[in-house]
C-alpha cells in the first residue's frame, strides 16, 4: 500500500471486482469508522456525506477485504457453522 504526501492510503485494486483491496479486517473497521464520523458531522451541518459505505466483506477472488454500501443481512451478522444432523437409522422397513 502506498501513501501520498498527506498520509492518505492508496489501496491496490482487485482485478476481479474493481474495488479497493483492503489488507486486513482492522483496515475495514478503520474506514467504516471514518465514514460514520463523516456522516455524523455532515448531519450536524445539515448536509449529506458522500461516504456511504456501511459494511465490509472478504473477497474470495483476491483474499482481501472490500467495502459496500449495502447493509449486511441479519442472517450473516454472526458466522456460525451449520450443525449437521443425521437422522437415526430405522432399518429398511421390510419384514
Amino acid at each position: 500500500m502506498k501513501t501520498n504526501k498527506r498520509g492518505r492510503r492508496h489501496w491496490p485494486i482487485c482485478r476481479v471486482t474493481g474495488k479497493q483491496r483492503l489488507d486486513e479486517p482492522k483496515d475495514v473497521k478503520n474506514v467504516l469508522h471514518a465514514a460514520r464520523t463523516s456522516r455524523s458531522r455532515a448531519a450536524l451541518k445539515g448536509s449529506r456525506s458522500v461516504r456511504n459505505v456501511v459494511s465490509g466483506y472478504e473477497c474470495d477472488a483476491c483474499g482481501g477485504y472490500h467495502l459496500t454500501s449495502r447493509p449486511r443481512p441479519a442472517w450473516t451478522s454472526v458466522r456460525r457453522p451449520t450443525p449437521l444432523t443425521v437422522a437415526p437409522f430405522m432399518g429398511s422397513g421390510l419384514t
